[in-house]
């Protein structure tokens, strides 16, 4: 595959997670680009998994911790004097699910 043709596809897929609305077109997005990494050498594709995994995982974790939207609390925490109150809801959940 020539280069300018990987980019432009490279951009198309990332125009299309930018501007999706739910989570399930999302998914199937990372599903095809998991796909497109699996079938580069073993030796070459680890890093970009490995790397993509904890930074999804670290997104999944962080964000209902920074977000406040919600009226459905899973989990209150205490209150810290610069953040305010932690807490957990549903909709912080749905939305770390679809940020990572």
């Amino acid at each position: 595959m020539r280069p300018s043709a990987a980019l432009a596809l490279l951009g198309a897929a990332v125009t299309a997670a930018l501007l999706a609305q739910h989570t399930i077109s999302v998914a199937v997005l990372a599903l095809v680009l998991l796909g497109v990494c699996l079938r580069a050498p073993r030796a070459r594709r680890w890093p970009y998994l490995v790397g993509t995994g904890i930074s999804a995982l670290a997104l999944f974790v962080v964000t209902p911790f920074v977000e406040t939207i919600g009226s459905h609390p899973l989990w209150t925490g205490p209150i810290v004097p610069v953040l305010g109150q932690l807490d957990v809801t549903r909709e912080e959940l749905s939305s770390a699910l679809f940020q990572a």
